[in-house]
C-alpha cells in the first residue's frame, strides 16, 4: 500500500453535510458530501413494456449506423468465419442482461442468424480497474443460458500482451 494511505486524514466537521446514496452493483452505498456539493443523477425514464421488441427496434434501425446484418455483409468474408465481440458492463453496474426482457440475447440471437456461429461470439465484461468477474456474477447478470451457451471473458487492463491500442 502506497505510504500516504496509511496517514490518517485531518479532522473535519461534517455535521452539515449531506447523506446521499449511491446506487453500486446489487448494493446501495451511502455517502455524506459537502453541502456545496452539486448531486448530479440520472433523469427518470418510461417503464418499457416489451423490452424485447424495443431492443429488436433499435437493432433493427440504429441511429448513425447501419444495421448489424449489413456491417457484417461489408466484412468480405462468409458470415461463418467471422468472429464477433460483444462488450458488456461488469456487475457493478445495473444493466438488465440477463432473462426474457434481457437486453443481451437479442443481440446474440441477430449475430447468429446474420451467420456468425455461437462459437464465434465472445461476451468481454468490461471491468475496466474492477476486479475480474465470478462464476456466480456472470449467472446472475447474464443468466444461465448465455453462460453455458458462449465464451465470456474478462477484459484485464493490466494485460498489456492482450491488449491492441487503437
Amino acid at each position: 500500500m502506497h505510504p500516504e494511505l496509511n496517514r490518517t486524514p485531518p479532522q473535519i466537521d461534517t455535521a452539515d453535510w449531506t447523506e446521499i446514496t449511491i446506487e453500486y452493483g446489487r448494493e446501495n452505498l451511502r455517502v455524506r458530501v459537502p453541502p456545496n456539493c452539486t448531486t448530479l443523477s440520472m433523469k427518470e425514464i418510461p417503464f418499457i413494456a416489451d423490452t424485447r421488441k424495443a431492443v429488436e427496434e433499435a437493432l433493427s434501425r440504429p441511429i448513425g449506423s447501419p444495421p448489424l446484418e449489413a456491417i457484417i455483409r461489408t466484412k468480405g468474408k462468409p458470415p461463418a468465419e467471422l468472429k464477433a465481440a460483444v462488450t458488456v458492463s461488469d456487475i457493478t453496474r445495473p444493466v438488465p442482461y440477463a432473462g426474457e426482457g434481457g437486453i443481451l440475447r437479442p443481440l446474440l440471437e441477430r449475430l447468429e442468424a446474420a451467420g456468425i456461429p455461437r462459437k464465434n461470439i465472445v461476451i468481454i465484461v468490461g471491468n475496466g480497474m474492477h476486479r475480474p468477474s465470478t462464476a456466480a456474477e456472470r449467472v446472475e447478470m447474464f443468466g444461465d443460458r448465455i453462460v453455458q451457451d458462449y465464451a465470456v471473458i474478462d477484459h484485464d487492463c493490466e494485460d498489456g500482451p492482450s491488449l491492441t491500442f487503437i
